[in-house]
Formats: C-alpha cells, sequence, structure tokens
C-alpha cells in the first residue's frame, strides 16, 4: 500500500467535502458535515478491520462525496422518486470518486473496485463491502440517531432500527454495543431489539406453509412456523403489545424482470 498516495487520495476526497454548505456542530464548532461523515466513516470501518485493504479504506473516505449537490428535491416526493434520486445519486458518487482516484494516480483496476463498494456491489458474499455497510450503520446509530428520534414517530423509528439491525454483520452488531447511547436511545433500541430478538429466536420458516401464510397469530405462538406474512404478524403483535404503535406493510415480489425491478 503506497501510504503517500493514499493520503494524497484523502487530501482531495477532504478538499471536494470541505465544499458542503451543510455544518454540523463539532467540538463547539460549525463543521461541513460530509467532511465530518466522511473522517467519521474511515474511523468506523478502521476500528472494525485495523487491516483493511487500500480500496476499503478509500470507499469509507468518498462514499458521500459531495452528496449536498444531488439533494432530494431534484426528486418528486414518494418511492419513485426516491428510488430513482438514489440512483442518480449512486451514478454521481461513482464518478466523482473515479476522477479524484485518477488524479491521485490509481489504475482503473483500483477504481472500479473502490465503486463496487460504494454501490455496495456483492453485499451477502464480499467481506470488505459488508465492513463498510457495518461502519455507515455504526456512524448512524452514533452519530444521527438521536436527530432521528427527534423528528420521527416511534413505530416508523422502530422499523428503521430492526432494518439497521438486519444490515450488520455480527461483528457490527458487537460494536454497536460499546456506543454510549442517550436515555431516550437506549429505550428505543432495547424495544426494538428484544422483540427483534424474540422473533428471531422462536420462530422459522417452513416451506410447507401455503403462500405467504395467514398472519394467525394465536396458532403461530403454539407453533411458530410459517412464511413472511405469519413471522412479521408475531413481530407486530408483540411490537403492539409493548406499546409500540405497528402497521404492516406488504409489497409484490417482481421476481427476475428486469423491466420491473427497475422501477
Amino acid at each position: 500500500m503506497n501510504d503517500a498516495m493514499l493520503q494524497d487520495a484523502y487530501r482531495r476526497f477532504d478538499a471536494a467535502n470541505s465544499q458542503d454548505p451543510n455544518s454540523i456542530e463539532v467540538d463547539g464548532k460549525p463543521q461541513p458535515k460530509e467532511l465530518i461523515f466522511a473522517k467519521r466513516l474511515t474511523a468506523a470501518v478502521l476500528a472494525l478491520d485495523p487491516d483493511a485493504s487500500l480500496a476499503l479504506r478509500l470507499a469509507a473516505r468518498c462514499q458521500h462525496i459531495r452528496r449536498w449537490e444531488t439533494p432530494r428535491s431534484t426528486q418528486p416526493m414518494g418511492r419513485a422518486g426516491y428510488l430513482k434520486w438514489r440512483t442518480l445519486l449512486k451514478k454521481f458518487h461513482a464518478e466523482t470518486s473515479a476522477q479524484i482516484l485518477k488524479a491521485s494516480g490509481y489504475d482503473d483496476e483500483l477504481i472500479e473496485r473502490v465503486q463496487d463498494l460504494n454501490l455496495k456491489k456483492n453485499l451477502s458474499t464480499d467481506k470488505d463491502c459488508q465492513t463498510l455497510e457495518d461502519g455507515l450503520c455504526l456512524v448512524f446509530l452514533e452519530y444521527q440517531f438521536d436527530a432521528l428520534i427527534a423528528e420521527t414517530e416511534e413505530e416508523k423509528l422502530l422499523g428503521i432500527v430492526r432494518k439497521t439491525w438486519a444490515k450488520m454483520s455480527p461483528r457490527g452488531q458487537q460494536a454497536a454495543g460499546d456506543i454510549a447511547f442517550s436515555e431516550i436511545g437506549t429505550r428505543i433500541l432495547e424495544k426494538a431489539r428484544a422483540i427483534y430478538d424474540w422473533t428471531v429466536e422462536n420462530t422459522y420458516r417452513d416451506p410447507k406453509t401455503r403462500g405467504c401464510g395467514i398472519g394467525d397469530v394465536t396458532a403461530l405462538l403454539k407453533r411458530p412456523g410459517g412464511k413472511c406474512a405469519d413471522i412479521s404478524s408475531i413481530y407486530i403483535a408483540l411490537a403492539r403489545a409493548a406499546g409500540v404503535p405497528t402497521r404492516e406493510i406488504l409489497g409484490l415480489r417482481t421476481g427476475k424482470d428486469n423491466a420491473l425491478n427497475a422501477l
């Protein structure tokens, strides 16, 4: 690993993110938001993997490069607009990081590897990609969670926590346990974690169940095997019993139809 080239790339990434007009307070002083995010993500990734590969180190530093230039407001509200915005954002990040990495002297193979990590390709099989995902989740939980609590209803918040936890590897989840959360943050996390853990540990997918199941919670608590509608219904029933407003949201499975998957 050429440390001089790495530091040059860091310097270029940081210079680009230092232009962020949005700021957050760090140690009593306003700092460019994306610059701080990049440094925090780098630190989180290296804490998880001190021997992180060159590509992973670079990917962590440029994950949200100049993100403010493609704000959410550029696309219509709603899921379709959100998905289109995410697609455009990924393309913008990949192209911007490639330009900076070329300027630092990196070859096309390394640049492509960094872009694959930023795009989260092969998340389920790529160790570096999972480490990057863990780092993103840890930065969110440590630095952004309390702000989200203040502006999000508890029902939606618990869903976000559950999805975040499910994205993380056991190593990432263990690291999350070392974060010093606020009192309200701890309460939300403990409640969501307890319900999630019980559901995972006490239910199972039964291939003999017809379709997606019917979600009969009374029957499932006696024989906790079923399909997606069954297991999600158990989670919902437990959450409601714990005083957490919860609703079930169902979607359509499109299979491998490329036209439908692009929507």
